[in-house]
């Protein structure tokens, strides 16, 4: 299985664009398995760090799960949100155990920024962050992206990207990352329950969250895509869940074979197609005419 592998090497043949979106797609369709939000929390980690690498092109376990257990801080400990779904006897996940415990152990259950921890007890944290969370989500991702995105080595601890698919994401970096947010926020509306989302609502109550959008997604655009008050109305919401719910209750010729798609289905036709999905990237209003079909029919 992929999560449980030691190590991998990136294919390092020439790659088509068709191919890296296929590459991309597999990660977010209904196909990928997520028992936790890892895999979004790693893959975001790993954008984020691309600019970080070596004269190798690699960057360290160290340097990639520190920014993985920064993003994951305020998502825990400012929102109690769950990063997977609720077992018999309510466990958390390894991730949520370490943080929490941190956060009652360190700061006596009061909530504090990520830059107000003395670095000193960051690098403490990260430390069994990193320990904790690499047994599986590094192999995994390695798995789930073909084993194309990159090669690993979890006993040396370092990350090698494969040129071709760090140039193909930074082209396309803003279609890329807001593919993740959606399926990110999508998993935490499973995993999660009704208090956390009033809690979400209640510490978001600012009017942040825009038309139609989840709570999650707000509150990742919240934490990942805030921009000065000038460049927000200069730029539209850069939320594919936005198009998707964009005026559901239009008419539409409900009969259509089409229109009775479940939304599983949907996702698949969306995430694992790279040519449907570039088709509709490429024509925001053929995405959303197809939505407003699917949602229109769910109705009736």
């Amino acid at each position: 299985m992929g999560y449980d592998l030691k190590e991998g090497t990136y294919s390092k043949r020439p790659l088509s664009d068709d191919e890296m979106w296929k590459t991309v797609n597999w990660l977010f369709s209904t196909h990928s398995i997520n028992e936790t939000s890892y895999k979004f929390l790693f893959f975001k980690s790993l954008i984020d760090c691309l600019d970080q690498v070596d004269s190798k092109g690699r960057i360290s376990f160290e340097q990639v799960f520190s920014r993985f257990t920064e993003i994951s801080w305020n998502i825990v400990v400012k929102y109690n949100v769950r990063q997977k779904a609720i077992t018999a006897d309510h466990k958390e996940c390894v991730l949520e155990q370490i943080l929490y415990d941190f956060y009652r152990i360190s700061f006596e259950n009061k909530y504090v920024t990520w830059n107000e921890i003395w670095n000193e007890d960051r690098i403490k944290l990260c430390k069994k962050v990193k320990s904790a969370c690499k047994r599986y989500v590094v192999g995994a991702l390695y798995s789930d992206m073909n084993e194309l995105l990159y090669s690993f080595n979890k006993k040396e601890e370092w990350i090698e990207f494969n040129p071709n698919m760090v140039q193909f994401i930074k082209v396309n970096r803003g279609i890329i990352e807001n593919l993740n947010f959606y399926k990110w926020a999508k998993f935490y509306e499973q995993v999660n329950d009704k208090a956390t989302e009033e809690k979400l609502a209640f510490l978001l109550s600012n009017g942040f969250a825009r038309k139609n959008e989840s709570i999650y997604r707000a509150m990742l655009a919240y934490e990942f895509e805030r921009t000065t008050v000038k460049a927000e109305k200069e730029q539209l919401p850069n939320t594919i869940e936005l198009m998707l719910v964009a005026e559901a209750h239009s008419s539409y010729d409900t009969d259509s074979e089409e229109s009775q798609i479940t939304e599983d289905e949907y996702e698949d036709e969306m995430y694992g197609s790279y040519e449907k999905m570039r088709e509709y990237l490429q024509d925001p209003i053929l995405l959303i005419n197809n939505m407003k079909k699917k949602r229109v029919g769910n109705i009736i």
